[in-house]
């Protein structure tokens, strides 16, 4: 009965649902349940994959209602090739155009609804670290976006004397619609950065999480701006490093 009262629910309702009860929580993530969700209330589930051809950008829809032709969703609306650089689950995607090297334009988008909109480039010269989005509200719309930096000559600097290394931090707000650069420096601990390039960023609550390079989880307190760090629970490291030498 849950089942069928779930997987009727719009998308507004699912994160209220899910905080009832562990078992509700996991029913959301079936794959029997998304399923049969998506065919209920006509949403599009997928994810884009990104890739190059002749130098150019090419991102992919994959969903899993191939045989509906509404989830056939690509970025060709958009009037340059882009590339991805973050995404949030109400199916936001902030873009970058590749044909500019120096001087990306930044774009907003929504593939479902083909919508977009160029927003202003941060002001800064540092190069990119990482990028991250969060939708704060949905009706009306208001998300913030998250991008950390690092000085070009970072790699040139020895840091022996501070107890830290540092990120530069600006936010776009989209109802200021202008970028805010944090007067405060985003510490983390000392020969600690925020993993691989590619490593995928989790919002939780709000908060943005990366892992580090050293299995410790950084956390960016978006309503606060204020970043915090914590070590991996045992059980997760146990299994990360069963993987590694399952891989070896």
């Amino acid at each position: 009965m849950i089942f069928e009262i779930l997987s009727r629910i719009t998308l507004g309702d699912f994160g209220r649902c899910r905080l009832v009860s562990k078992d509700w929580n996991l029913i959301t993530y079936n794959s029997s349940f998304i399923q049969a969700h998506c065919e209920r209330t006509k949403t599009i589930d997928g994810f884009f994959i990104r890739n190059l051809k002749w130098s150019k950008p090419v991102n992919k829809f994959v969903s899993i209602n191939e045989s509906d032709p509404k989830s056939k969703l690509s970025l060709d609306f958009i009037p340059v090739p882009v590339s991805i650089i973050a995404a949030t689950k109400q199916g936001l995607l902030l873009c970058v155009d590749d044909y500019s090297c120096r001087n990306h334009k930044y774009y907003v988008c929504k593939p479902s609804t083909k919508q977009w909109k160029k927003i202003p480039n941060p002001r800064t010269r540092y190069f990119t670290k990482r990028c991250a989005m969060v939708v704060l509200k949905s009706n009306p719309l208001h998300y913030k976006i998250i991008r950390f930096s690092t000085h070009p000559l970072c790699k040139f600097v020895t840091y022996k004397s501070m107890r830290s290394s540092f990120l530069f931090c600006e936010i776009f707000d989209s109802k200021a619609w202008a970028w805010k650069k944090l007067k405060d420096l985003v510490l983390l601990p000392k020969d600690e950065w925020l993993g691989l390039g590619f490593d995928p960023v989790v919002s939780v609550s709000g908060s943005l999480c990366w892992l580090t390079n050293n299995n410790m989880v950084f956390v960016f307190h978006v309503d606060s701006n204020r970043g915090t760090t914590f070590d991996l629970p045992f059980s997760i490291m146990q299994e990360k490093l069963f993987r590694s030498h399952e891989t070896c």
